[in-house]
């Protein structure tokens, strides 16, 4: 079985340096006039096909050329170069775009304009808190070449000497935009590399944060995990169209089937229990401009411990809600905010943290997420628990909702095991962990 994985690896690390080839032979002349843009471009969308196909994503699934379009309410977006869907729902879409050391500075910020300009639409149309779990992975991948700047050595009669340049101001300009799009969440993945007309020489890659390795694993692992969910939450196209359809805005009020649902989950809970857990906020509750990173851990670990209840446990976290009057009346002391009591709980929801922290709802969400994502849990499960956080409304008030599922074997919080006993969280080890590991299903593991 070593063997196994390790040929699997050998072979995954081939397939990849097939796309560093083509990256690396993107600007090579053909025939020394002229860039072969396009066969160059098809190459690299050819690797970049072979490479997620080899990590399981269906080929049927991949589009590109004129099929690489995203469903939209209002038209076809097709601005992207590859488009990944099921169904005919979107999972993911990429777009490539390349600058040659001639035509960098005059459409080195046409370029930024219309990446910014794609990823604004399709995230605004995916603005409803319903979509978020399974809004399109976004990413891009820029080509750069390494340009060459002739710099006059001193002196009357010296020749011009022709040296490799990278560090201009428009260079800072464009690494440091990269960065942002990230950063924004506009795009949820990034590739950037540096490359020249030598096929000898192997293509730079300046940020360690946009390799070409971790691009496309998170493509594919992404890509996957959306696929998964479509599939267990029933996602149809015409499902996908009716979200696509409401008002694209993060303070949309729930429909009065949306609020009777939230209020009958409270009733039916006289308390917190192995797969229920409330929490008044994220900051602490003397001060809402202080976010509390020790409850948020508190967060994650109840996260995991309710996933390790067993095969087919669901579990539901509440942020925005107390569990008791006297957190209720501390919220009111501190931040002035009147709660509104819900079947025996206080909702005090979370906007006043929104004001102390000074995020936006849609600022604060993607900071969430990237928080989720590098928390010390299984890395698959916190990639679920980052796509289960949902913000929604009821009676004005800001909350948010992490739905928690079992996965096929336990899960680690700080790499340890962890299980809920009642509404608390116990760590369990040694023979314990035989015990838990019987209550899965380990066969798909």
């Amino acid at each position: 079985m070593r063997l196994d994985a390790l040929s699997v690896f050998d072979e995954g690390r081939e397939k990849l340096e097939s796309v560093s080839e083509a990256a690396k032979r993107f600007w090579v002349r053909d025939g020394g006039s002229g860039y072969p843009y396009g066969q160059a471009g098809q190459r690299l969308e050819e690797a970049l096909v072979a490479e997620l196909v080899a990590r399981g994503v269906d080929p049927a699934w991949i589009k590109r050329g004129r099929n690489a379009t995203l469903p939209m309410v209002q038209g076809v977006d097709r601005s992207w170069d590859l488009v990944i869907s099921k169904d005919s729902v979107p999972l993911a879409a990429i777009v490539w775009k390349a600058s040659s050391a001639a035509s960098f500075r005059k459409n080195m910020r046409n370029h930024m304009q219309e990446l910014s300009a794609i990823a604004v639409d399709v995230r605004m149309r995916h603005g409803h808190p319903d979509l978020y779990r399974i809004r399109p992975h976004l990413g891009f991948i820029f080509i750069e070449e390494e340009r060459q700047e002739r710099i006059a050595l001193p002196g009357r009669g010296r020749q011009h000497a022709r040296v490799e340049v990278r560090s201009s101001t428009l260079s800072r300009v464009s690494d440091h935009f990269y960065e942002r799009l990230i950063e924004t969440r506009l795009y949820d993945n990034a590739c950037y590399i540096v490359s020249n007309g030598d096929s000898e020489s192997a293509p730079s890659q300046p940020h360690r944060s946009m390799e070409l390795a971790s691009f496309i694993e998170q493509l594919a692992k992404d890509v996957l995990v959306l696929a998964e969910r479509h599939e267990r939450d029933g996602i149809t196209l015409n499902a996908y169209f009716e979200l696509l359809s409401k008002k694209n805005d993060i303070s949309h009020l729930r429909t009065q089937r949306d609020e009777a649902a939230f209020e009958e989950l409270l009733s039916s809970r006289l308390t917190e229990d192995a797969l229920f857990e409330l929490k008044q906020g994220f900051c602490t509750v003397n001060d809402p401009t202080k976010f509390d990173d020790r409850n948020f851990d508190k967060i994650l670990k109840i996260a995991s411990a309710m996933a390790n209840t067993g095969t087919g446990a669901d579990g539901v976290i509440l942020v925005g809600v107390a569990d008791d009057a006297q957190d209720a009346a501390a919220i009111k002391r501190f931040s002035s905010v009147n709660s509104i009591e819900v079947g025996g709980f206080h909702v005090t929801g979370t906007r006043h943290e929104m004001d102390g922290l000074g995020r936006s709802i849609d600022e604060h969400f993607r900071w969430l997420v990237s928080k989720i994502r590098s928390a010390k849990l299984t890395p698959r499960f916190a990639e679920e628990v980052a796509s289960s956080l949902t913000p929604f409304t009821y009676k004005g008030y800001l909350l948010w909702r992490i739905d928690i599922r079992a996965m096929n074997t336990p899960v680690t919080y700080d790499g340890k095991f962890y299980v809920r006993s009642g509404p608390g969280v116990r760590e369990v080890s040694g023979d314990a962990v035989v015990d838990l590991v019987r209550k899965f299903d380990t066969r798909e593991a």
